[in-house]
C-alpha cells in the first residue's frame, strides 16, 4: 500500500467505514509504527485513529478487538 496513499484514506475516510476497512488502517499503522520516527505523518494518522477508535460503537469495537488490541499496546502515550 502507498504510504501517502494510505495516510490521506486515514486523514479523509469514507464517510460509512466499514469494521474491515477500519481494522486493515490500524493494523497498517500499527506495522509501521517502526518508521515513526522518518515519518511524522504515521503518527498523525496513529493519532486520527486513536480518536477514531474513542468514539467507536461497542458492537464495531468488539468485531476488532485484536487489531485495537495492538494498535494500542503499539501507541501506548499518543
Amino acid at each position: 500500500m502507498n504510504l501517502h496513499k494510505g495516510i490521506e484514506l486515514i486523514r479523509h475516510p469514507p464517510e460509512h467505514l466499514n469494521s474491515a476497512t477500519l481494522s486493515a488502517m490500524i493494523e497498517c499503522t500499527t506495522v509501521d509504527s517502526g518508521i515513526a520516527a522518518e515519518h511524522p505523518e504515521v503518527l498523525e494518522a496513529a493519532k486520527i485513529l486513536k480518536e477514531t477508535i474513542r468514539h467507536l460503537d461497542a458492537a464495531k469495537a468488539h468485531r476488532i478487538k485484536d487489531a485495537i488490541d495492538w494498535f494500542q499496546e503499539t501507541y501506548p502515550d499518543i
